[in-house]
């Protein structure tokens, strides 16, 4: 989007139509990222470069399931998006637009920031109150790129507040908030490919983040983590990678 087209956004379109534009793009960026990525993923595994890390099929209409249920998440994280909208308008959030290296400074806050809050509402979902609700998720048992926000609606609320609650306390810049959805789902769909390298790329051998999370939907107490481990590793939630 361009900056004169996001002002259009925050100033001057209605909210229906901003909560349609909204909906739309993301909807747009994300199907053509997991189908683009499971394309890619299944060209390395014909060129045996990668091998995947859970070997077993797919349940029935699983690729139906999980576009259906990302159809709904994306509809809610719409609403966030319409509500950040609604608090700019009212000068409960602001946005800059100077960019230059607070773009960068932004993207980091909201990353390490995503690890934490990405962390929690996962072991949350593991609580006896939201498994249920989490099991939507979890029944891709082996995961695929289109798996990513096959979530419940209700858990798609609770992960969707990522961007919002920062932007209540901090002013960050419109190329940040515009880069952070595109990083966060890029990570997200790659966590879903259900590939790994081959053992001879030794050098890449600590690239994992999609044995890492494959761990998660085989062993459902461990690794709640986004990108990387760190917060597994500091409340001892870490299980290594399968062999």
């Amino acid at each position: 989007m361009s900056f004169n087209f996001t002002s259009q956004i925050l100033n001057e379109f209605n909210l229906g139509i901003v909560y349609l534009v909204l909906t739309g793009s993301f909807a747009l960026l994300y199907f053509s990222m997991c189908a683009g990525l499971n394309f890619f993923f299944n060209w390395t595994l014909r060129k045996k470069w990668t091998e995947k890390v859970i070997k077993l099929n797919l349940f029935k209409n699983q690729l139906r399931f999980e576009i259906i249920h990302s159809f709904m998440s994306i509809a809610v994280f719409g609403i966030y998006g319409a509500l950040i909208v609604l608090f700019y308008r009212n000068e409960v959030v602001h946005v800059r637009f100077n960019n230059g290296y607070m773009v960068l400074v932004g993207l980091i806050i909201l990353a390490i920031w995503n690890e934490v809050h990405f962390y929690f509402c996962h072991r949350l979902m593991h609580t006896r109150l939201f498994l249920k609700i989490h099991q939507t998720h979890h029944k891709s048992h082996v995961v695929t790129p289109f798996s990513t926000y096959s979530f419940h609606p209700i858990e798609s609320f609770i992960f969707g507040s990522v961007m919002i609650l920062p932007m209540l306390f901090i002013d960050f810049e419109a190329m940040a908030l515009l880069i952070f959805p595109i990083y966060h789902l890029f990570f997200n769909t790659l966590g879903h490919s259900n590939v790994k390298l081959k053992k001879y790329h030794s050098s890449l051998k600590n690239i994992e983040i999609s044995t890492q999370h494959n761990n998660h939907h085989t062993i459902y107490d461990s690794n709640f983590g986004f990108v990387t481990r760190i917060m597994d590793q500091l409340v001892g939630t870490y299980h290594k990678k399968l062999k």
